[in-house]
């Protein structure tokens, strides 16, 4: 299933940060610069739930298989991050844990939940819905979330339920 999870990240030039136990942590914008990076990162969001609820159709789990996925924009610091016995790639910083918060406080299983900044970059694609603003621990400001809804179509202003 991560293999599958994955290849859809690769798909939308996105790159594996690591993989966390049931799921995994991607990176859109870096190490290189990309200028549909938010785009990017919501369609891979909504292929991956879509990937997700195939597999659980097929499945014979007695749980059902879901994901939230919490999705911000904004600086961090990337690189070799480490001490000198263990070193990784990764990305780290506020924008990192508002994600973070996004996914694990906000996120419902099978949600898509956006910060302010990947909102104004995906709102002439994506329908969005504004949730209630939040508090994050160690963060001055509130948070203002918003769950994808799905996909706008170009010529007609009509929403699309997925990412087609």
């Amino acid at each position: 299933m991560l293999g599958e999870l994955s290849e859809i990240v690769f798909s939308v030039d996105g790159t594996i940060d690591k993989f966390t136990g049931d799921g995994l942590i991607a990176i859109f914008g870096a190490p290189f610069d990309q200028d549909d990076h938010a785009v990017n990162s919501v369609r891979a969001a909504l292929r991956m739930r879509d990937a997700i609820e195939r597999i659980d159709a097929k499945s014979d789990l007695e749980l059902p298989l879901v994901m939230r996925f919490g999705i911000n924009t904004g600086a961090v610091v990337a690189g070799d991050i480490g001490g000198p016995h263990r070193r990784e790639y990764t990305v780290v910083g506020d924008t990192v844990n508002v994600a973070s918060r996004l996914e694990s406080v906000v996120a419902a299983p099978g949600d898509i939940v956006i910060g302010e900044k990947t909102q104004a970059l995906v709102n002439k694609v994506f329908a969005l819905e504004a949730l209630e603003p939040m508090q994050v621990r160690g963060r001055v400001e509130e948070v203002v979330p918003f769950r994808v809804i799905g996909r706008i179509e170009e010529e007609t202003g009509e929403r699309k339920p997925a990412d087609q």
